[in-house]
């Protein structure tokens, strides 16, 4: 199972996975998952690398400057922590068919050919803001 399947099932039952239906519980959830997956040294998958661009793309999407993270961005915006989490499936689904769109654009081959990043590799950037404002 990759990370957006590991998602769709979190969207699916939140409780089952997280304990509540929370943003910050799934930050949470999200931060042991990487963690784990280091100390075990399970490679990079690519979706987990397009993930990190998600970062990036809420902080351009609120036009919030690199202060704060994705959660806390969404939260903020958010009346509580249940109605976040909601947000954060409304927000990744659209940053996933965008990313997905790029990708495309700059590699023929569909992402789950691709070859899955090492930890240590230096971080390349899929996509610039540029590209982002191109599927407006």
């Amino acid at each position: 199972m990759n990370l957006i399947e590991l998602l769709a099932n979190i969207k699916k039952r939140p409780s089952m996975y997280l304990g509540r239906k929370s943003l910050s519980h799934l930050r949470t959830f999200l931060d042991g998952y990487g963690l784990a997956r280091r100390q075990l040294g399970i490679p990079i998958s690519i979706e987990e690398k397009s993930f990190e661009q998600f970062q990036k793309w809420i902080e351009h999407r609120f036009n919030q400057p690199a202060t704060q993270s994705w959660d806390r961005i969404i939260l903020f915006y958010s009346e509580d922590d249940s109605i976040a989490l909601n947000r954060f499936f409304e927000l990744f689904d659209e940053f996933w068919q965008q990313y997905s769109k790029l990708e495309q654009r700059s590699n023929p081959h569909p992402l789950q050919y691709r070859q899955p990043y090492h930890y240590g590799d230096p971080f390349e950037p899929a996509t610039r803001l540029e590209d982002w404002e191109a599927l407006k």
